[in-house]
């Protein structure tokens, strides 16, 4: 998943999952992209999965929790 540029958005009213059971997935948020989940969770299962919010103005925001990795291999930038 990309999220790039001022006003590129992406709103979850639920969880956020990236590679639950998979390998290899990416969620990148740059030059200003927003990301709004109420949870997440990155790589439950499947291994090298990761997250990059990078950038000026670059966010991503949960209301909740954040849970990664709950056997797999963990990348966090």
């Amino acid at each position: 998943m990309l999220v790039t540029d001022f006003g590129s958005a992406w709103t979850n009213t639920g969880a956020l999952t990236v590679g639950y059971s998979g390998s290899a997935n990416q969620l990148i948020v740059t030059n200003g992209g927003f990301v709004r989940s109420s949870t997440a969770d990155i790589g439950r299962i499947g291994n090298n999965n990761s997250v990059l919010v990078t950038g000026t103005n670059s966010v991503w925001t949960m209301s909740a929790y954040l849970e990664m990795g709950e056997s797999g291999a963990k990348i966090i930038r």
